[in-house]
């Protein structure tokens, strides 16, 4: 599973490296601030609705990570759970890439990895439609003989159809191909493509660009521990492989951590993990890079993702253990257009607090989901928790 539990061993490494000098003027909040719930769920993926309910994938996990059941729900502007659906299943990997879209009927489409129940060895994508209050109207799963597809993103086109970017994994090899899918509003597949040459480790996130309609990616390879190549790519709408670049040769990255964001029509941000650091490089779409920073830890700081803000600036979310009051905390970076720090924020408790995405509300206030650890082990409890400050990081 993608996941900072999972990766133990290669923490361990990159605590024990050397320690640069800290990043000066962190503010630390604690995590009375969150709002948790009496229950064992953990967040994998959220959206934001115009009403302003937050819809949930994730899981129900009374036992920890393992044999978790995969289920998405809905939290009111009470911060009060309205609904909650279990979907069928329990595997952790069959949730730990769930992800959600809204429809223009005001439904939800999930989409997740999930079992043939005829052919335990075989595994598709599985798309969901899901209304506004948490009953599943329609589900189908796309099966690929007997390759499995671990989904990684997806994104929707200005038409209503859904592209899906995969690992296509043959068998316990680690090294896989990425796979691109094209699929209709009601999760209905239209064409399927192995991409040549794009061997990988994991596939990161997806970008379109509408007013250009080309598709961005990134990914990473392993190159033996803990060495990893992160590549970038740029395909058109029909899956072909436009080109691709090599941001790291060879490098300490750490797994899960590379995150692409549009900040401009013609400009991207990449993001990644490497050593004890978070590395920004800020490219055009054609593969130049702009400016190349780096946000030194002392210990271990795990790239999330991050947004483009209101006023034109960029946000990074990542989890620390350089700051704050616990094993991982929630760290909140504002940079402007030339990469030097607005602010730096941090917000947890005494266990393990790691976030999974952030988004800016039509305001401007930031509003990030995440999950409470009370160990950083598959067996831990998890609960859900919601985080909202104002612009300025500061928690309301």
């Amino acid at each position: 599973m993608k996941n900072p539990i999972c990766y133990l061993s290669f923490l361990c490494f990159l605590v024990a490296c050397s320690k640069p000098e800290f990043r000066k003027g962190v503010e630390s909040y604690e995590s009375t601030y969150f709002t948790r719930f009496d229950a064992p769920l953990y967040g994998v993926d959220f959206l934001l609705t115009d009403e302003e309910s937050i819809i949930v994938a994730g899981a129900e996990a009374p036992y920890g990570l393992v044999n978790a059941r995969p289920m998405v729900l809905s939290v009111n502007q009470g911060k009060e759970i309205s609904w909650m659906t279990l979907l069928p299943g329990g595997r952790q990997n069959r949730f730990s890439s769930m992800k959600l879209s809204s429809t223009s009927e005001s439904d939800y489409l999930l989409f997740n990895n999930a079992e043939n129940p005829d052919n335990e060895t075989e595994r598709g994508l599985k798309f969901s439609t899901i209304n506004e209050i948490g009953t599943i109207t329609r589900s189908h799963t796309l099966y690929e003989d007997d390759r499995e597809l671990q989904s990684s993103s997806m994104v929707q086109l200005t038409d209503g159809d859904y592209m899906v970017l995969s690992e296509n994994a043959e068998g316990n090899n680690i090294e896989n191909n990425l796979h691109l899918s094209r699929v209709s509003p009601e999760g209905d597949l239209i064409w399927s493509k192995l991409l040549e040459n794009t061997t990988v480790s994991i596939a990161g996130p997806l970008l379109y660009f509408p007013g250009q309609e080309f598709l961005m990616g990134i990914s990473e390879k392993s190159l033996g521990f803990p060495d990893v190549e992160v590549q970038l790519y740029k395909f058109d709408l029909e899956g072909n492989l436009i080109w691709q670049e090599t941001i790291v040769e060879s490098g300490p990255v750490y797994p899960n951590s590379a995150r692409i964001v549009s900040v401009q029509d013609d400009e991207i941000m990449v993001s990644f993990s490497s050593g004890n650091d978070v590395v920004l490089i800020r490219m055009d779409t054609a593969g130049n890079v702009i400016w190349e920073r780096k946000l030194e830890g002392e210990r271990l700081e795990i790239s999330v993702g991050g947004i483009q803000t209101l006023d034109g600036h960029y946000l990074l979310l990542a989890n620390t253990s350089s700051y704050g009051n616990g094993e991982f905390d929630v760290m909140l970076t504002k940079v402007d257009r030339q990469g030097e720090i607005i602010w730096d924020k941090v917000y947890g408790g005494t266990e393990s607090d790691a976030a999974f995405k952030v988004v800016e509300k039509a305001n401007g206030d930031l509003l990030v989901l995440g999950n409470v650890n009370r160990e950083i082990t598959a067996l831990s409890e998890t609960n859900l928790f919601i985080l909202e400050t104002d612009s300025e990081g500061n928690p309301k």
